[in-house]
């Protein structure tokens, strides 16, 4: 959460016009913890939304989840409030 909240930008043309909420994200991690797919499940403005995919793909690498004591791939939905 803070490395979205230190990374997100809000674009200007957006903040004029006073266009603001929740955009959900579908994310995809590998076994090794890297982001591989992004996915936006619920809109808010296509311009919101790409930045939320910008900065989730440049994001660290995740901690992987684990089942039967080996790393798996997943899949989380991420909330980003604008």
């Amino acid at each position: 959460m803070k490395y979205l909240s230190d990374n997100l930008v809000y674009p200007n043309e957006l903040k004029q016009q006073n266009i603001s909420g929740q955009v959900l994200a579908r994310i995809h991690i590998d076994a090794t913890g890297e982001v591989k797919k992004v996915e936006i499940l619920k809109s808010l403005h296509p311009l919101l939304d790409k930045e939320v995919i910008r900065v989730i793909m440049k994001s660290p690498k995740w901690k992987p989840a684990k089942q039967n004591g080996k790393n798996v791939p997943m899949y989380i939905s991420q909330p980003v409030t604008f």
